[in-house]
C-alpha cells in the first residue's frame, strides 16, 4: 500500500515539475529575413546569450539570387560581424537590442520575442514611432 502511494506521490511530482520547464531561448541558427527586401532568408544567424545578454553574429550570406551561395562563408571561431547586440530579457520578450538593417546601412533599436514553439523568432526594428517586424526560422 505505502509503495503504491509513493508510486502516485512521484508521478504527481514530476507531473507538477513539467509544467515548470524552461521555455525556449532564442539561443540558436536562425534564418533571418528582411521586412524590406523579400521573404527569402538573406542570411544565417547565430544568436548566443553570454551574461544575459543576446547577441547575433551573421554566419552566412544567403545572396538573393543564389549566384554567390557560400561565397562568404567564413570558418573562423568569430565567423562574422555581429549584426544584434544588447538585448535583455524582459518578460517574454528581449528588449534594449540594436539590430543593423543591410538594405539602409543603419543601426536600429530592436526587441525580439519567440513564437510559443519556439521555431519562430520576431524580430523588430523601432526608428521613432515606427517599426517593422520580420519572421526569422529557427534552423537548429
Amino acid at each position: 500500500m505505502l509503495n503504491s502511494k509513493f508510486r502516485f506521490s512521484l508521478v504527481l511530482l514530476l507531473t507538477s515539475l513539467s509544467s515548470f520547464a524552461m521555455p525556449p531561448t532564442p539561443e540558436g541558427e536562425w534564418a533571418a529575413r528582411s521586412p524590406n527586401i523579400s521573404e527569402r532568408p538573406i542570411g544565417v544567424v547565430k544568436i548566443s546569450i553570454v551574461k544575459n545578454r543576446l547577441s547575433g553574429e551573421l554566419i552566412e550570406v544567403l545572396p538573393l539570387n543564389g549566384s554567390l551561395r557560400g561565397c562568404y562563408k567564413n570558418k573562423q571561431t568569430r565567423v562574422g560581424p555581429v549584426v544584434m547586440c544588447n538585448y535583455y530579457q524582459s518578460g517574454d520578450k528581449w528588449i534594449g537590442g540594436y539590430i543593423f538593417e543591410s538594405k539602409t546601412a543603419k543601426i536600429y533599436e530592436s526587441e525580439i520575442s519567440l513564437s510559443q514553439d519556439g521555431n519562430e523568432l520576431y524580430v523588430t526594428g523601432i526608428s521613432g514611432v515606427f517599426s517593422q517586424t520580420a519572421t526569422w526560422t529557427r534552423l537548429k
